[in-house]
Parts: C-alpha cells; structure tokens; sequence
C-alpha cells in the first residue's frame, strides 16, 4: 500500500521513525474480549455445557497443576464475588482473614489472579507500603496507585504487614489506617493532589481481594477494628476463616490433583522419535493440558474475561424486601464492633451483591436461566454464608496453647 505524505519531518519527529521502517496500520479490529448481553452469556456456557462442577474446577485450579478445594459455603462465596456486578456504582470486595498457613495465598489469591493474566500482579503486602495503593506525588506525573491501576481485580496479599509497619513506624501508636483507600473502594472520581502543582484525577475500576494474617497478637477480628480504620473495614465484606474451614484447608482434601488428560496418556516417551511437526503438536497439546483455561476444555481465557466483564456490567433481579431480612437477620447476629461500625453503614450493599452474585452462578451453571431473577435457592445460600460470616467473627485467630505434661 502506498501513503501520499504531506509532512513526512513531522511525523518522523514525533513517532521517531527511522528512514527505513517497517509500520503496521490498523484500520478495524473486531475485539476479543467482549461485553455480552445476558442471553447471549447464557447462550454461550449452554451451548459449551459449561456445568457448575466444570467453573468450580475451574475456579479452585492452581498453575502448579492442581486444584485448591475449599469447603462449600467458601467455594459459593469466591464464585459469586467473581460474578458479582456493581451497586451504586462499585463492586464488591472481599477480606479474607486467616491464622498464618491457611493456604490464602495460593488458595484466595493465586487461584484467581492467575485466570486474569499468566504473569499477574499481586501486590505483597509484606515488603509494600500503603503509599504504594494510593496516588503518590514523588514523580512527576504522579503515579496513581496499585488499585487504581487494577482494571479488573486488585490482589492484596498480607495487607496486615502494612498496618503493622504504619502502627509502629512512630514514637506514637498509628490508629485507623487504610482509611485514604475508600474513595478508590467506592469508585469515586477524585482529584488528588499534593500542593506541588501535580494534581491528578483518579477513579478505580476493579474488585479488590484482600488477605491477610492476623495483626499482632489481636484475638479476633473485631481486636482489628481501630487499628484498621472501621470506615475501610465497612466497605469490604470481611471472611474470617473459622475453625471447621481451617481443618478442611490443613487435611488432604483440600488439594486434588488434575486426572491424566488424554492429551497426557498418549505422549511420547522421552526416547521416542518423532518428527519435528508432530513434536510441536505434542507440546502444544501438552501445554493446552496444564494450562488453567483448558482444565475444562471449553473456555480460553479472552472468553473468561468476556463472561466476567459481561457479568460485572449488570445486576440480577432480586427482591429489596429479601436483602432486608438478611441484613436484619446478620445484624442481630453480629457483635460490638463490627455490628455498628463495620456491618451496618454498607451492609444492604455487600447482601445484595453477594446474592446477585449467586443467582448469576446458578443462572449460568445450572438452570441456564436467561431471566437472571433470584429465587428462594439463591436467598436460603446467601443466608447460609453471611451467617457463617457473621458467627466467624467470633473466631480466635491466635495459635492454641499446648499443654505439657510435666510429671
């Protein structure tokens, strides 16, 4: 193709184009990731037979090659945040609170970033800094945060280790950290800006998972509330893991290895000789096999983000009267603090997402439902998980204290 070129000295200045340079024009593109309406999403995991024990698979599916089993309520829960749109404007998030070793990295953290990306990027909490989520003003544009960078989901790994280092970097205890995260949370157009004339607009886009152990030697969740600022806590639906989960995440049923594929059984010995073009059709087919997105055999990863865009851009059809009975019911369950300062300023928001995130897992997994209405199923699961919640904010997280026999 040839291109007339009025000013060929402004271009080259402006694109730093060699003399001799190879350019590729793009005139239309037909994208691969893709917003789809409600029928057409069911549609797609129909016509796939896409079953609700082949997402839990691949949900719980690890890139080392296994999948991380969860108990019941906790495999619901992680389906429906994943599934889950937006009310008034922002997302759920989630909080996941753990004693050390409960597989929250791999099993929360891992499982899910690792479907979003093959390389993602998990923020560390324990060699971070909060200053790292927010907008910073040090460079010049200023750098506006992890969060904000997150276009999808934010994955927080021991952001307990940063309220640690905030609470003891001074001569003087730091209280209700983690506070500057809350307009980023709530998806909030702000300008932020640090007086040096480096003013910058920030609005977020994603879901946040947060995890972390412990902090210090805090007895349970509500110990958290005050050195955690109680309006960050409030806009994040907080899991404690309690001890019934923590037994089933230390026992042997909470790893599965992935069954020997086809693909698997009929590959080549190592000394077998075989032809250069079958040899690279063996190892993609290989690769194809461990790969996460292929567990299942009917989703790549551009038609999973596809579903989870499509899903994030509406909400089901659920009934305001049946989200009240659950917020009355939690709230009456729930104890100081976390009852008043934590649950019930945004209580009525997480339900309700929480259950529109249900009905869409059984809409898309199991009755192939294109009328995306919740029924009496979703609501008896959504009161199954937000008591359990509840009651595992009672939960000691401190390690137990052996006794020894001295005689």
């Amino acid at each position: 193709m040839l291109i007339e070129l009025d000013d060929f000295a402004e271009m080259s200045k402006n694109l730093r184009l060699r003399s001799v340079s190879k350019i590729f024009i793009l005139k239309d593109f037909i994208p691969s990731i893709k917003s789809l309406s409600p029928e057409q999403i069911i549609k797609f995991t129909k016509e796939r037979k896409i079953t609700e024990q082949d997402w839990i698979n691949f949900l719980d599916y690890h890139k080392f090659g296994n999948f991380n089993r969860f108990p019941l309520e906790v495999n619901r829960l992680r389906s429906a945040f994943m599934l889950s749109g937006k009310k008034e404007d922002y997302p759920l998030h989630v909080g996941v609170l753990g004693p050390p070793g409960t597989k929250k990295t791999m099993g929360y953290i891992e499982t899910f970033a690792y479907k979003f990306a093959e390389e993602p990027i998990i923020c560390e909490g324990a060699n971070s800094r909060i200053k790292g989520l927010i907008p910073s003003f040090k460079e010049k544009p200023a750098n506006i945060g992890y969060i904000a960078k997150c276009e999808r989901m934010g994955f927080i790994d021991e952001i307990g280790k940063m309220v640690e280092f905030e609470s003891t970097k001074g001569h003087y205890p730091i209280i209700n950290t983690l506070g500057e995260l809350n307009f980023l949370l709530e998806h909030k157009l702000r300008t932020v800006g640090s007086g040096n004339d480096n003013d910058i607009r920030v609005k977020a886009t994603g879901k946040n998972l947060f995890v972390t152990n412990t902090i210090a030697s805090r007895k349970t969740i509500s110990h958290h509330v005050g050195l955690i600022d109680p309006t960050f806590m409030s806009r994040v639906l907080w899991w404690v893991q309690d001890e019934e989960e923590k037994e089933f995440l230390l026992s042997d049923n909470c790893l599965e290895s992935v069954p020997i594929t086809h693909t698997q059984a009929q590959a080549p010995k190592k000394n077998t000789i075989i032809d250069r073009n079958k040899r690279k059709t063996i190892s993609n087919m290989k690769n194809c096999s461990r790969d996460c997105l292929s567990v299942i055999g009917k989703m790549n990863r551009e038609e999973f983000l596809t579903l989870f865009d499509s899903c994030y851009n509406f909400v089901c059809d659920i009934d305001d009267e049946e989200v009240q009975k659950l917020v009355n019911t939690t709230t009456m369950l729930a104890k100081e603090p976390m009852k008043s300062s934590v649950w019930k300023p945004r209580a009525t928001h997480h339900v309700f997402l929480l259950i529109d995130g249900l009905c869409k897992h059984r809409c898309l997994f199991k009755d192939y439902d294109v009328l995306f209405k919740a029924n009496q199923e979703d609501y008896d699961a959504a009161e199954r998980i937000l008591v359990r919640m509840v009651n595992g904010w009672e939960t000691n997280l401190q390690p137990k204290e052996e006794v020894y026999d001295t005689r």
